[in-house]
């Protein structure tokens, strides 16, 4: 007897529990999604499946339990219900024969497809007529037992020694009813890849399951039997040599329906060979639509003589890439990696344009030029715009000393002959230019009569650029950055003594300081708002005073305190050291008082008189 239990795997749970025993590992079958599983992937422990890897979530989980005659012959009441109702192995015989029409029906679905195929189920249709033959034998050796069975009331003690036949011959019944089985889950499993089948073998598979469940339905009524059994026991010890007689009949009837089945599952693997050569067909004309191979133009029909759709692609060995239709033209696929620029660093030789640029940048902005100089300028002169040619700027070498070749635009970015295009750098890196007669850190300017040069030119006529700075002091392979081209200073250079001062047209111009008039006199005098000095002829020595509405010159008066001028008065005590300047004497009003720790120094030759 076979027992099921059905889960629904979660995708976490690695146990699954069942409420019946069970006896061995050969007497389980576990199966997900109707697939029989390999007993390496899952242990049995306490009636318990435990799977290494817990199954796909929503799969369906099926523990499939086989009863053997051991658990029969545990309970000898129930063993009973093999010999009074074994007759229903006439109703599997009666219902064996609906696997014969699914097989005719599958020959005839098949037929349709592929002559193999249906040389295949006619094969299984003739191992099926074996197997109900040989079932039919079963059943004839079961009626036999049957009439020998009222006689096995006084044989009670040789009833234990044919039950144990009869529980061999019942595990030999439900091991082929198993079989028939897994069969049928493989005839299910191969039904997909004979879609045009389908509906007929479902119907040949309900048929299958009908009989299962009437082998079932037998079963249960040996069970119910048992108690007939053990109130026989004496007719079965009476007729034990019978039983076991009629017994090797079962046996040899059992091979025969082993056999059948081998020849049902022989047929099956032929019809699932035959499926698959019809889906591996179906897939090669799939890629034949698709994948037009090996080209060396576009093609307008594939493989199979068809107009060429949206998805088809081939590889042209003209051009050495692969090529995708879209629809209305073929578009490259796939294209060579060796002119991309990676992401981690690379050289370009060409010109990138882009909209916009983020990040940071190490080397040079710079423009296209044409030398129309007449002559050869050198990488990492300066040099000025004098036209346009094509997109190409015309330039010539900047002087620093004529205005109408400042300001420079930029520095050459190489050496161009007369007449050739090159690069011109505006703002950013240069190198490979001769440095080596200037130190790092130095400002670059473009200097008197061309070129460049670490030292500001001098003079009015000589107009200030400052290029740049000094990165790298080589002789050959010195460097620096450029980042003052395109404007002069804004404030040029200005002789000694001169100012700039606006002219007519509202623009600095530079003037000697003395030709500027304060006033229409010169001296200034004639200035509103502005006072006069007086003359300074004949009044050295003296300060500028006023008596707060005209300026005048006044003579120092060094005198001592005087209250007017009829007398002088000075202090009576000497807080401070006093040295008498040499060549004079001093005369002081007493009594006098010189403080401690203060001296007055009298000179070789001077007198200080205290009166």
């Amino acid at each position: 007897m076979v027992s099921d239990k059905v889960f629904t795997a979660d995708g976490t749970s690695k146990i699954y529990s069942i409420d019946f025993n069970i006896i061995s590992d050969n007497h389980c079958n576990v199966y997900i999604d109707n697939v029989l599983q390999s007993r390496t992937i899952y242990d049995i422990i306490n009636n318990a499946i435990v799977f290494e890897d817990a199954p796909t979530a929503n799969a369906s989980l099926i523990i499939q339990v086989g009863t053997t005659p051991d658990d029969l012959l545990t309970n000898p009441t129930d063993a009973g219900i093999v010999a009074s109702n074994i007759t229903d192995v006439n109703t599997v015989a009666d219902n064996i024969t609906d696997l014969q029409f699914v097989a005719n029906n599958m020959a005839e679905v098949l037929l349709a497809d592929d002559n193999a195929a249906a040389a295949a189920a006619s094969a299984a249709a003739a191992a099926l007529s074996e197997a109900a033959t040989a079932l039919d034998a079963a059943a004839t050796a079961a009626d036999l037992i049957l009439t020998n069975a009222d006689v096995v009331a006084t044989n009670a003690d040789v009833a234990q020694t044919a039950l144990d036949v009869i529980a061999t011959a019942a595990d030999v019944v439900t091991t082929n009813t198993n079989v028939a089985t897994t069969n049928a889950d493989v005839l299910l499993t191969n039904a997909d890849a004979v879609a045009t089948a389908a509906d007929r073998v479902q119907t040949g598979l309900d048929v299958i399951t009908t009989a299962a469940d009437r082998a079932q339905t037998a079963l249960d009524v040996i069970s119910t039997n048992a108690d007939v059994v053990s109130t026989n026991a004496d007719v079965v010890t009476t007729n034990a040599n019978v039983l076991l007689t009629n017994a090797d009949a079962i046996a040899t009837a059992a091979d025969r329906v082993q056999t059948g089945l081998d020849v049902i599952a022989a047929a099956a693997s032929a019809s699932a060979a035959a499926a698959s050569a019809v889906s591996a067909q179906a897939s090669l004309d799939a890629i034949e639509g698709s994948y037009l191979g090996v080209q060396a133009s576009d093609p307008t029909l594939d493989l199979n003589g068809d107009a060429i759709t949206i998805g088809d692609w081939y590889y042209n060995s003209t051009s050495n890439i692969t090529r995708i239709y879209d629809g209305t033209v073929w578009q490259n696929g796939a294209v060579s990696t060796s002119d991309f620029v990676s992401k981690l660093g690379d050289t370009m030789t060409g010109v990138l344009i882009a909209p916009t640029f983020e990040g940071n940048f190490d080397g040079a902005f710079t423009d296209l030029s044409k030398n129309v100089s007449g002559g050869t300028l050198l990488k990492g002169t300066p040099v000025y715009q004098s036209g346009t040619s094509g997109n190409a700027m015309e330039v010539q070498m900047a002087d620093a000393s004529n205005a109408a070749t400042m300001p420079a635009v930029g520095v050459l970015a190489q050496d161009l002959d007369d007449d050739e295009e090159g690069d011109i750098i505006h703002f950013g890196n240069i190198q490979g230019v001769d440095t080596s007669s200037f130190n790092e850190g130095d400002v670059i300017y473009v200097a008197v009569g061309g070129g460049f040069t670490n030292v500001q030119p001098t003079g009015e006529g000589n107009l200030l650029q400052n290029l740049g700075r000094v990165k790298k002091v080589h002789d050959s392979n010195g460097g620096g950055f450029v980042m003052g081209a395109g404007r002069a200073n804004a404030t040029p250079n200005l002789n000694d003594g001169n100012i700039f001062i606006g002219n007519a047209s509202n623009q600095a111009v530079s003037v000697d300081l003395s030709t500027v008039a304060l006033s229409p006199t010169g001296d200034g005098s004639g200035l509103t708002g502005i006072d006069a000095l007086p003359s300074q002829t004949g009044h050295a020595g003296k300060y500028l005073g006023t008596d707060g509405t005209d300026a005048s010159w006044n003579t120092l008066d060094t005198d001592a305190n005087s209250t007017t001028k009829g007398l002088y008065e000075h202090a009576n005590t000497i807080a401070a050291n006093y040295t008498i300047a040499t060549g004079n004497n001093a005369l002081t009003a007493g009594p006098i008082t010189i403080n401690t720790g203060v001296s007055v120094s009298i000179p070789t030759g001077s007198t200080w008189v205290i009166a």
